[in-house]
């Protein structure tokens, strides 16, 4: 999780993630307990950059330290989960030692991979913007579509043959929501992701961030010729753009009018 509040810095990425307000209190004692984020400790120097990796003694030493922190972390989130204390409070005193789940979706990643992937980067987020580069130039041929088509998350083969396409984009929708409090593992229910989708466009205020994934490509062009942006998407618009009110204001752009 701490990598994920430098990820949250870089605005061209859309995102949804695990969050501590939506996951009970107890799975995440058990993920902590079962699997805690153990990092590969490197020694301190001046500025922001980390030094060398200590050596294997030190290493074993720090990590032991850490593995106790971590218990005494999951001890005192129990005891306040035991007294009812809201969920976001005892996440984050495991926050250090919690893995994220996150869905991310970005026509323009230059400038993430150029600042993360970089040795003045922490060395955790050097690894995931490695691991992120290598699954993308190893996915093989990007899949190009037209206008009319659109890019679904999480929507699979036997989504398309049974599904229409208006159904298709309410399914990923709810599926890019449901990052935020569950995995993707086991039977999914469509019926029960277009009843998510549509508890997420009539709550007040709109809850918008899981239809920023979706999206439909268009040849949009600024007044010098160049391929225009839509929000954060260069050559492509939003599924939340084309949703009245997406922005939370009204149409004269003064909250609280007509």
């Amino acid at each position: 999780r701490p990598v994920l509040v430098e990820l949250n810095t870089h605005g061209m990425l859309c995102r949804n993630a695990s969050s501590r307000r939506a996951i009970p209190t107890a799975t995440v004692v058990e993920k902590v307990s079962s699997f805690p984020y153990i990092p590969d400790f490197r020694k301190n120097r001046p500025g922001m950059e980390a030094g060398e990796p200590l050596d294997p003694a030190s290493m074993s030493i720090a990590k032991e330290l850490w593995l106790a922190a971590s218990q005494s972390a999951i001890k005192t989130a129990k005891l306040l989960g035991d007294l009812g204390v809201q969920k976001s409070w005892p996440g984050w005193l495991l926050d250090a030692f919690s893995f994220v789940d996150a869905v991310i979706t970005a026509t323009d990643w230059v400038n993430f991979f150029s600042q993360r992937f970089h040795s003045s980067a922490q060395p955790e987020m050097q690894k995931l913007a490695s691991l992120m580069m290598t699954a993308m130039a190893t996915s093989g041929p990007p899949k190009y579509l037209k206008w009319g088509e659109w890019h679904l998350p999480f929507i699979k083969d036997e989504d398309r043959k049974s599904l229409s396409l208006d159904e298709q984009k309410k399914v990923s929708v709810a599926r890019c929501a449901r990052v935020s409090y569950s995995t993707h593992m086991g039977i999914r229910d469509v019926a029960d992701d277009i009843a998510l989708y549509h508890r997420l466009l009539s709550a007040r205020p709109m809850h918008m961030s899981p239809f920023t994934h979706q999206a439909q490509p268009v040849n949009w062009r600024d007044s010098d010729g160049s391929i225009a942006y839509v929000a954060q998407f260069c050559g492509w618009e939003q599924f939340r753009k084309s949703i009245p009110g997406e922005s939370g204001q009204p149409a004269r752009g003064i909250y609280g009018t007509a």
